[in-house]
């Protein structure tokens, strides 16, 4: 076997298969084209001799001319092919246009006229056709079916028929104005009318029906599978109302004679183009026009009493008239059937993404709520990016907003049912805004797009709030309102920054907390004062009784400090056996002294321990913030070294800073190994340190 390349090789055998279809339809194609072009001759021979058959007497001139229905689609078709395919079509329809005309009597002149017009009718009128679909909506491609599907077909059927008939009555009539000798003008007229009545009736029945056919193989829209769906009984009625429009036909201008009741079949034509397809609606034309033709042609009708000139103008006038307007309402129809069921199909789309969103916003996890602003003043609605004017405060929306609806998580956050809440003003929400800057609901309906905030609710529960403005086109906005419950996660914030600040085993603030306060103090100007205390004999005892005794003993004392300070005073732990006291208000040194004295004589009492009774007591530094070079962290350096100086002066005992000779404060590295840990922690961290263990 052949090679044929990696590419036909990848293609697989969906490839293959879609090539060999081609290449077969191609073969095909081929082999039917001398059939094709031979039908087409006969069909063209046939529309000749029909057309011929209803000259009037003593002319040339027919009543009806479908070789330039025929010879119009002919081309049309050959369209689709390249213009090479148009040229041999329209050539050989000539030629056998030409050729049946003298075999059928017509004169060497003029049947080489006629076959000349009937070609450039074809040509003229396809092209046409062809450019007038460019221009639409639409394109029609080279390659593409003609359509006829919406009223803009039907106006370029009628403007291309009317173009070919004026391209080919600068042919025809002037043999048929020299072979009968009519004026010219008249005979041209004559042949526009005929010619674009014929293609518009025949044409647009085949077109009509080829559409219908190509619609049907590629699956039938809404609205033409709800007229297949008709009840029988429906269909028998639009048989007979067909049956009964052509019996009118027939008895008007087939058996009546010089009965000038035209206008009674008109209605009819119209009527059933109302309750019918296109292409039932250009079939009715098709033997509509056959009647008038065979009726007018036999001298019968309300036509009957003109002449044959004129006979053969209002005949064709009112078969062009009455297909034309017949198949325009059955467009429409069609038209407003389709976009009809396209707006029940977009409308059911809607009510489906709704629906979505409906049960998306009931069942979201996050409360959810809408907030009319309906009522609100265009000054509020229309407020300035940023929510406020310059200086000043956002408008407020809060008494014209209210709540349109909320889904469960909403009313559950605030602990209201949901249906409750429709209709409430925001500001009588059972929730209140916290933190620093306006409400979110005030900025975003002041103006703004989008904001957040926090919110407490009656309860105690802690919400944040995201709320957006949403403005539609052709109503006032509203506001989009989500809340998330972030009650948990702040009282975890709570509890880590607990942790974080306080000692693990006494449960007393750290070093940073003290020292923040005592900063914040100092900078305010508020006499305040500072104890520090050192725990006399606790090494001892550790060592002793344990380290858990140690620990035990760490709580009591901790304990008895905030039991021995006054309502206000802050005791911290600064690590290991060390502790020191924030006392606020302090009006003099005097009454810090006091405060010591009283942690002296607390600590001084028996701890009662797992291991026996136990004995310590405390050397305490005390020193005043007083003066405006007062410095925090000076304080701190003064207290540890009256602290120091009370230990080396005998323990057990308070010592002020100021009073009698003070040893230099002491260096970090001669403090004891728990406070020099505590000391190097980087700032922020949190003091858990332990007891003693040396």
């Amino acid at each position: 076997m052949e090679h044929l390349g990696p590419g036909v090789e990848d293609a697989g055998p969906r490839a293959a298969r879609t090539g060999a279809s081609r290449t077969s339809s191609t073969a095909a194609r081929t082999a039917h084209d001398p059939a094709l072009l031979v039908g087409w001759c006969v069909l063209v021979a046939l529309a000749v001799a029909l057309g011929r058959s209803t000259r009037a007497e003593g002319t040339e001139m027919s009543l009806v001319g479908p070789v330039a229905a025929v010879t119009y689609l002919g081309s049309l078709a050959a369209r689709r092919r390249g213009w090479p395919a148009v040229l041999a079509v329209v050539g050989l329809g000539g030629a056998v246009s030409a050729t049946t005309n003298l075999v059928l009597g017509a004169e060497p002149g003029v049947a080489a006229a006629f076959g000349a017009a009937h070609a450039v009718h074809g040509l003229v009128a396809a092209e046409a056709h062809v450019r007038l679909a460019r221009r639409g909506r639409r394109p029609l491609r080279p390659a593409a079916r003609p359509r006829f599907r919406e009223p803009a077909d039907l106006t370029a059927l009628i403007a291309s028929a009317l173009a070919g008939s004026l391209a080919s009555a600068l042919v025809g009539p002037a043999a048929l104005a020299v072979a009968d000798g009519d004026p010219l003008l008249q005979t041209a007229g004559e042949w526009t009318l005929r010619n674009v009545a014929s293609t518009v009736v025949l044409a647009g029945a085949v077109l009509a029906l080829g559409d219908r056919a190509a619609r049907r193989s590629a699956g039938r829209p809404p609205a033409a599978r709800s007229l297949r769906r008709l009840p029988r009984g429906r269909h028998l009625g639009l048989g007979g109302l067909h049956l009964g429009a052509w019996l009118v036909y027939a008895l008007v201008y087939v058996v009546w004679r010089d009965v000038p009741v035209s206008f009674v079949t008109l209605p009819l034509s119209l009527l059933l183009a109302l309750r019918t397809t296109p292409a039932h609606a250009a079939v009715h034309s098709v033997v509509a026009g056959v009647v008038v033709v065979a009726g007018t042609h036999a001298g019968s009708g309300p036509f009957s009493m003109l002449d044959p000139g004129a006979r053969v103008v209002v005949a064709q006038g009112f078969v062009a008239v009455a297909a034309g307007a017949a198949m325009a309402l059955a467009l429409y129809r069609r038209q407003r059937d389709e976009l009809l069921a396209g707006l029940t199909r977009a409308q059911a789309a809607a009510d489906d993404r709704a629906d979505l969103l409906r049960r998306g916003f009931d069942d979201a996890p996050a409360g959810m709520a809408l907030v009319d602003l309906a009522r609100c003043p265009t000054s509020v609605l229309g407020g300035p990016p940023g929510g406020a004017a310059a200086g000043g405060a956002p408008p407020s929306s809060g008494g014209c907003a209210r709540v349109r609806v909320v889904n469960a998580s909403f009313g559950a956050f605030l602990d209201v049912a949901p249906a409750a809440l429709a209709g409430t003003p925001v500001r009588e929400l059972p929730a209140a805004h916290q933190g620093e800057g306006p409400c979110a609901l005030e900025v975003v309906g002041a103006g703004d797009e989008r904001s957040t905030c926090e919110h407490v609710t009656a309860g105690g529960r802690r919400g944040r709030l995201d709320v957006t403005r949403i403005t539609p086109r052709h109503s006032r906005p509203y506001l989009l309102v989500s809340v998330e419950d972030i009650t948990a996660q702040r009282h975890l914030e709570l509890a880590l920054r607990h942790q974080a600040e306080h000692d693990e085993l006494t449960g007393l603030p750290g070093r940073e907390v003290l020292t923040a306060r005592l900063r914040e103090a100092v900078d305010r100007g508020a006499a305040v004062g500072v104890l520090f205390v050192d725990l006399d004999g606790f090494k001892a005892v550790n060592d002793s009784a344990g380290h858990a005794a140690g620990d035990e003993l760490l709580r009591v004392v901790a304990a008895r400090l905030t039991a021995a300070v006054r309502p206000g005073d802050l005791v911290a732990r600064f690590g290991g056996d060390e502790f020191a006291v924030l006392c606020r208000d302090v009006g003099s040194a005097r009454a810090l002294v006091a405060v010591g004295s009283r942690v002296v004589q607390l600590l001084e009492e028996p701890v009662a321990l797992a291991g026996g009774s136990q004995s310590i007591s405390a050397s305490v530094g005390a020193c005043t913030a007083t003066g405006p070079d007062a410095d925090a962290d000076a304080v701190l350096r003064r207290a540890d070294a009256a602290m120091y100086a009370a230990k080396r002066s005998g323990r057990g005992q308070v010592r002020l800073h100021g009073s009698g000779r003070l040893p230099a404060p002491r260096r970090p590295e001669q403090w004891r190994p728990e406070q020099r840990r505590s000391e190097q922690r980087e700032p922020g961290a949190p003091l858990l340190g332990r007891a003693s263990r040396g």
